[in-house]
């Protein structure tokens, strides 16, 4: 700080007296566009399927030893051991047997941050993921916009709002079981 208001006096002396203030833009991280995102998951996917350790079995840890941020949980209503956790940079996970034991069922699409979850459970147990976790910091990885699973994580299918970057918010219509609201923060920006 010291170098800096001596920096400002020999600047102000050196032009006779007078500084206009500059006002510097808010810096903008290096954004790599969704599409080009989802080409990279693609690219990594052939590669493991051409890859010569691709039988090699790796035992998942767990999210009790990995990651650390919980962006969501959603709870059975009818039966509260059974729930999932989404983490903000380690997939979905769901217990049935109050944490006991965790299964994950977001390892193999094109993003593991998570900002929120939304679970129909009177729709098959739907779930719905927008990710991008939405606290912004130096470790807040985007997303690819929402996912949908109509049979409890089984399987995913990509909704969209690809450049949405990170999402805060889903919420279920209460009536109509296809219709979700989205809250997203979008790209953030560094000051």
């Amino acid at each position: 700080m010291q170098k800096r208001i001596l920096s400002v006096a020999l600047l102000v002396a050196l032009s006779g007296g007078t500084v206009q203030a500059q006002k510097k833009a808010p810096k903008q991280p290096a954004s790599t566009p969704a599409k080009e995102r989802l080409q990279g998951f693609e690219k990594r996917q052939q590669l493991e399927q051409n890859s010569l350790v691709k039988n090699l079995a790796f035992r998942n840890v767990g999210p009790t030893v990995q990651s650390g941020r919980i962006t969501d949980l959603d709870v059975n209503p009818k039966d509260p051991t059974n729930f999932y956790a989404a983490y903000a940079s380690g997939g979905l996970w769901r217990t049935i047997n109050n944490g006991i034991s965790f299964e994950p069922l977001f390892d193999n699409e094109a993003v593991m941050t998570i900002g929120d979850i939304a679970v129909d459970w009177n729709n098959n147990e739907t779930i719905w993921i927008g990710t991008g976790e939405s606290n912004s910091s130096r470790s807040s990885y985007s997303g690819v916009g929402v996912y949908k699973s109509t049979d409890g994580g089984k399987t995913w299918q990509h909704m969209g709002l690809d450049d949405t970057h990170h999402i805060g918010r889903i919420i279920l219509h209460p009536s109509d079981p296809n219709t979700v609201w989205v809250a997203a923060v979008g790209h953030l920006v560094l000051a």
